[in-house]
């Protein structure tokens, strides 16, 4: 997780107006050590995708004896959120499909 508190130990110039920005987002996916370059300057490395969460919350829960209100709510709540509920297939109900977002796992190889 990044976060730029330097507003904390500085203020900007102009007192309210220029914040910095404070980030909780982390990329979920695998990174690079270094980059590779040709002769000529291009690109040789593969960048791999990643995915972007707002916040560094990842839902996750027994789903034994798990009222189907509870297991809504949670699936809801990280909907919502934009991150991400770890359930099994089987416990995934119809009434909950329409809160998965499809992600291609052939991306993150």
């Amino acid at each position: 997780m990044w976060t730029d508190m330097s507003e904390i130990v500085r203020p900007t110039r102009d007192g309210i107006h220029g914040r910095e920005y404070i980030s909780t987002s982390v990329e979920l996916g695998r990174k690079l050590n270094h980059l590779t370059f040709d002769e000529k300057g291009k690109l040789l490395s593969r960048i791999h995708d990643t995915i972007d969460i707002p916040i560094p919350i990842i839902f996750d829960f027994p789903e034994d004896n798990l009222s189907p209100n509870v297991k809504g709510a949670v699936v809801r709540a990280a909907a919502e959120l934009n991150t991400f509920a770890v359930l099994s297939a089987t416990a995934i109900t119809a009434d909950l499909k329409k809160y998965i977002k499809k992600y291609h796992s052939a991306n993150f190889t």
